[in-house]
This record gives C-alpha cells, sequence and structure tokens, in this order.
C-alpha cells in the first residue's frame, strides 16, 4: 500500500495524464448509454407484480396510462382541442379522454353521470396517457 502511495506522489503528472485520458474515453462512450426508464424490467421473473404485468399485456390491447393529465376551467371543446395538441407531442403514444368513450355529438348531460365524471367534472378535464415509446 506503501509503495502505490509513493507512486501515485512521486508521478501526479502520469497519473492526471491517466485520468484525462480515461475521462475523455468515458465522453465518447455516452452516446452508447442506453436508459431502461421501464421500471418493471427491474422486478425479478418470479414476482407476483411481474406475473400480473404479464397477465395484463397479454389480455389488454391498451397499455396501463402512465400519465394523467388535468385542466381546469375548459369547455368539453377546449379541452379535446387540447387533446389534440397535446396528441402531436413526440412520445405521445395514446390519449384516453370522453371522446374515446362517449359520442360528444350527443347531449353530454344523456350519457352515464359516472362515465362523464371520470373525465370531465366542473370544467376540469381528466385524461389519461401512453406513452409512444418504450419507457415513455
Amino acid at each position: 500500500m506503501e509503495r502505490l502511495a509513493r507512486g501515485i506522489v512521486n508521478h501526479p503528472k502520469k497519473i492526471i495524464a491517466c485520468f484525462l485520458v480515461i475521462t475523455f474515453i468515458a465522453v465518447l462512450l455516452i452516446p452508447f448509454v442506453r436508459i431502461n426508464y421501464n421500471i418493471a424490467d427491474y422486478l425479478p421473473s418470479k414476482a407476483i407484480s411481474t406475473k400480473g404485468i404479464k397477465v395484463m399485456e397479454n389480455e389488454f390491447e391498451q397499455a396501463i396510462p402512465n400519465l394523467n393529465v388535468m385542466v381546469r376551467d375548459v369547455s368539453l371543446l377546449e379541452a379535446l382541442e387540447i387533446k389534440e395538441r397535446l396528441s402531436q407531442v413526440p412520445g405521445v403514444g395514446e390519449i384516453l379522454w370522453l371522446d374515446d368513450v362517449l359520442d360528444l355529438k350527443k347531449p353530454i348531460e344523456m350519457a352515464d353521470e359516472a362515465v362523464v365524471e371520470g373525465f370531465y367534472k366542473n370544467r376540469q378535464a381528466l385524461s389519461f396517457f401512453r406513452g409512444g415509446r418504450k419507457g415513455i
């Protein structure tokens, strides 16, 4: 150990040069680092949660929403326009809102109140997003 410490103290320029070379190599390799944002991939394969996720993927066509967005003080038409604008954002794969469940051309008062309130209540619109790419 003493020999290592003496070597570091006696050759500081070599240590700094080595550090700079390794840092430069690390910076060049940054674009090749992949980030996995899907937390479920880190679960053990035998975990109950992992099995549940696999069953849900097999049984349901739509993925679980991974983002909920609420917009306050909007009319139905304004909320629909906002949904259309948000669907154009890169990475947004699907937005579930009231117009996907009900025909908005019919009077909203005739629809099931529980369904409507799940998406629109007191001039507040709630949408459920799912990413277009894995992990978004």
